[in-house]
């Protein structure tokens, strides 16, 4: 290859501009895939590492206690109390590995979610207005407890979709749930409402519910079919 100083002066010129590019251009990409938050996650081929890998991006929930609409299920039949009935979490023994342990967590996940369901249906029989500062705590409560349904239920989805009858069987009992917390929730909404006399009754509610969200961290993790 040639000298570079034997070159003339507008050949020399040009490659030291391409190589300033090409330098540039390493730099800005390096820099972009460290600033990467949270890509979109990946279906992970055979020999792929399937290790969760945490990130540092916390992104805020929306500020509401409200039980977004779920996939269509046949709802509980309701209970003695009016209340639907918790749906099975049984683990079945005749399930892959990863299909148990999805149950597993939703037998722990939806034992937990009703008692906090329970809680604030009890706390809000003890009428306490909410424009009442002694009252505060009292909704502080009803508000956290919501709020922690809210974060729970997002723990009942899988990370990876499975296209086996087990993955199958374990969404079907997903769906389940996820109509008993829409239910339940409902029904503890339509409690407060009627606990809200004025439009600043209901600000405040909002802003206990705000002050209640439960971030969720943002993870970075490959998948496998199960």
């Amino acid at each position: 290859m040639a000298d570079d100083r034997s070159a003339p002066d507008e050949d020399r010129a040009a490659i030291l501009r391409r190589r300033k590019f090409f330098v540039s251009s390493t730099l800005l990409s390096t820099l972009g895939s460290t600033l990467t938050a949270c890509p979109p996650q990946k279906t992970e081929t055979p020999g792929d590492d399937p290790a969760v890998k945490p990130t540092v991006s916390v992104p805020p929930s929306p500020p509401s206690a409200t039980v977004m609409p779920t996939p269509t299920a046949t709802a509980p039949g309701p209970s003695v109390d009016g209340n639907p009935e918790l749906p099975p979490v049984d683990v079945p023994n005749d399930v892959n590995e990863t299909a148990r342990r999805y149950f597993e967590g939703l037998k722990s996940t939806m034992e937990l979610v009703a008692d906090k369901l329970d809680q604030a249906e009890a706390q809000l029989k003890k009428a306490c207005a909410i424009d009442r500062p002694d009252c505060d705590t009292h909704w502080q409560q009803v508000a956290s407890r919501l709020a922690e349904v809210e974060r729970r239920r997002g723990d009942l989805h899988p990370r990876c979709g499975g296209s086996s009858d087990d993955a199958k069987r374990y969404d079907e009992r997903m769906k389940l749930h996820m109509a008993y917390i829409e239910e339940r929730v409902k029904r503890i909404e339509a409690t407060i409402a009627k606990q809200l006399d004025s439009d600043d009754d209901r600000k405040r509610w909002a802003e206990q519910q705000e002050k209640a969200v439960m971030p969720r961290p943002c993870l970075k993790y490959s998948c496998s079919d199960w």
